[in-house]
């Protein structure tokens, strides 16, 4: 059976993983961070066949630069072939419009199909609030704004036009994102069971 892939896209700060998270929980499906199977396999020892490379890329997962198309494909691949259900919740990936044909690549190869993307979304104002906690990166608070301020610039940059080409060939939702976290993945539930 064709692995059945629901991308989730927002702003840095938007609650994508934990809302993400809550739904898998709710549907009983397996859920999936990019950002968080990179940081797992390259900084906490997650195996993986792709260690070695990660490893010499963990001071760039660090930097929140982006990766090699391939390897972050290969990474992908390998998430969705180890995933113990044919449906999936994928949060923060593909984040580069010139890496969708790779994406692409990676989906036919897998045999995997993209049912519909949803995007958080929530106004720069409540991702800085929410990246303010994040403080353990950033040793004073102009260092933490330098930071957010660039993650949300990469955001606008390279992720929207991104969701706006997969947008262009696959149905796309949005969600507000300013709600608490539980209504949020209320709210993508419900549009992942229509496609069910």
């Amino acid at each position: 059976m064709a692995k059945q892939l629901f991308l989730v896209s927002g702003k840095p700060g938007s609650g994508k993983t934990t809302v993400s998270e809550l739904a898998a929980q709710d549907l009983g499906v397996y859920h999936f961070s990019m950002g968080e199977e990179l940081r797992l396999r390259t900084l906490h020892g997650k195996p993986s066949r792709f260690s070695q490379a990660l490893a010499e890329h963990a001071e760039t997962l660090k930097q929140h630069l982006p990766l090699p198309a391939d390897l972050l494909a290969s990474v992908f691949e390998e998430c969705i072939e180890t995933s113990p259900r044919d449906i999936i919740i994928i949060d923060g990936y593909p984040q580069y419009p010139d890496r969708l044909p790779r994406f692409q690549q990676t989906l036919d190869d897998t045999g995997s199909v993209v049912r519909a993307i949803c995007s958080i979304d929530v106004s720069d104002d409540i991702a800085r609030k929410r990246m303010a906690g994040r403080a353990d990166r950033a040793s004073d608070v102009a260092e933490n704004e330098a930071f957010v301020t660039k993650r949300l610039n990469g955001f606008v940059t390279n992720v929207t036009p991104t969701i706006t080409v997969l947008a262009a060939t696959h149905p796309a939702h949005t969600i507000d994102g300013s709600q608490s976290p539980e209504t949020v993945a209320a709210d993508l539930v419900e549009i992942i069971r229509s496609y069910l």
